[in-house]
């Protein structure tokens, strides 16, 4: 696509999409449980700092203008070619702009802003620039509260947890019931010791690592973009934060076992309200641990070569002579 000349001025693009997203962030857009519709930029500054499980949306434009400065050299020598399938693309988003506006469903206003940052990129630098960014592009999905993703996978993370602590400390040697999303210790007759004397665990759903799975699956995409080119590599560490956030939640949920059975339930884990300063050190554990997986596999895929293809170019001095074969290549 040829640009106009008025077009081809940095501030003409860069005006129109400020205003573009401005707009689709600041008109009134859905009541959600309210009883009057709000901005889509209010919704998700209410979420962030009311829910401790999308808190981590506050960090992540400040972390995706970082990235687009760390690739500023790559993304200066792209040519700028702006393409008409942006219009396409963006024009898609006011589709589901419009869809989420009439079924007041903020989900479709959130896929809304995501294409059509990605059109107007298409529009205005072109595919090639918008290849560079495409990561970076996703990274933003994380500004987004998918709340109904909680009842999806918050409960199972509960079961899991308290299904895995059950079978290890049993595997050990430490003898438990599970009950529901409980674990607890077992009766012992011979000793006079009764079902739950020693542990009563119960994973609550703040304990059920779904906080830290969306915060490490932000993390591990970060580190990844940062740390790697080739997109198989991000999206591999991409994809760890997901077992990573699952072994450091079982960590957290034995160190809380072992400190119950050591120093006391009130002692190791207080309650759901006031958590002791030993229930909130074992949630850093989860971080901890998840972050130095992050960090081993990252070793591992760096020392795992990309592979490039070469071509061999016999020199002169290696050319075959008259009367003698010639190697194979």
């Amino acid at each position: 696509m040829n640009n106009p000349p008025f077009l081809q001025k940095w501030y003409f693009p860069l005006l129109a999409s400020i205003l573009a997203v401005a707009g689709l962030l600041l008109y009134p857009y859905t009541a959600g449980y309210g009883l009057y519709p709000i901005p889509l930029w209010q919704l998700l500054s209410v979420m962030w700092n009311s829910s401790d499980e999308w808190k981590h949306g506050i960090f992540v434009l400040p972390n995706a203008l970082f990235l687009v400065y760390l690739k500023r050299g790559q993304l200066a020598k792209i040519p700028i070619k702006g393409s008409n399938w942006g219009f396409l693309i963006f024009s898609l988003g006011m589709v589901s702009y419009w869809l989420g506006y009439m079924a007041t469903i903020q989900y479709f206003g959130y896929l809304a802003l995501q294409l059509a940052i990605a059109g107007l990129i298409v529009l205005f630098l072109g595919i090639r620039f918008f290849k560079e960014l495409f990561f970076i592009w996703c990274f933003l999905f994380f500004a987004y509260p998918f709340v109904f993703l909680e009842q999806f996978v918050a409960f199972p993370l509960r079961l899991l947890m308290s299904d895995a602590s059950y079978r290890f400390l049993n595997l050990i040697g430490v003898h438990t019931v599970r009950d529901g999303t409980a674990i607890i210790s077992a009766a012992n007759p011979v000793l006079g010791i009764v079902q739950g004397q020693r542990f009563s665990v119960d994973v609550a759903d703040p304990c059920s690592g779904i906080r830290s799975l969306f915060a490490l699956t932000m993390i591990s995409a970060l580190f990844g973009i940062v740390s790697f080119n080739k997109g198989w590599k991000v999206l591999v560490l991409f994809l760890a934060a997901l077992p990573l956030a699952v072994f450091g939640n079982f960590c957290r949920i034995l160190m809380l076992t072992f400190g119950t059975m050591a120093f006391g339930s009130d002692f190791a884990i207080g309650s759901l309200e006031s958590p002791t300063w030993f229930h909130l050190a074992a949630g850093f554990l989860v971080y901890i641990a998840a972050v130095l997986g992050v960090l081993g596999i990252a070793w591992v895929l760096n020392g795992v070569p990309n592979r490039q293809r070469t071509v061999v170019t016999p020199s002169a001095s290696s050319a075959p002579t008259s009367g003698s074969s010639p190697d194979a290549y």
